[in-house]
């Protein structure tokens, strides 16, 4: 397991923990900590399959609210990024459309090289 701080380039900063399973080599663990740093979300999944975003927001109580006691709901945009992380980690993903691996909408700007920042009106 390593920690990382990805910025893909949608103006929001990622402290992720990702790495194998240490009790299963077949699966890996997604731990994003979204609430400065201190608390977050954790995703399972076998890294041998696709990940699809509806499975990444749900398991990371991307679809559920306040509603539900998790007082928190994942963007979109957000599950976007979380995608394009692990699939540069070598991780099959299924986007959402109209969406790139930055957490951009596609149509709102390409992917830049990393050194580059780039904005659009």
């Amino acid at each position: 397991m390593e920690t990382f701080n990805y910025e893909p380039g949608n103006m929001t900063g990622y402290k992720l923990v990702f790495g194998r399973d240490p009790s299963d080599d077949d699966y890996c663990i997604l731990i994003w900590f979204f609430q400065g740093g201190s608390g977050g979300s954790a995703f399972r999944f076998n890294r041998f399959g696709l990940v699809h975003h509806s499975y990444l927001r749900e398991k990371m109580a991307g679809t559920r609210g306040p509603e539900k006691g998790t007082g928190y709901t994942m963007g979109i945009a957000d599950a976007a990024a979380l995608l394009g992380f692990l699939a540069e980690n070598g991780c099959e993903v299924g986007m959402p459309e109209g969406f790139n691996g930055r957490g951009l909408r596609s149509h709102e700007s390409e992917p830049q090289p990393d050194n580059v920042i780039s904005m659009t009106r």
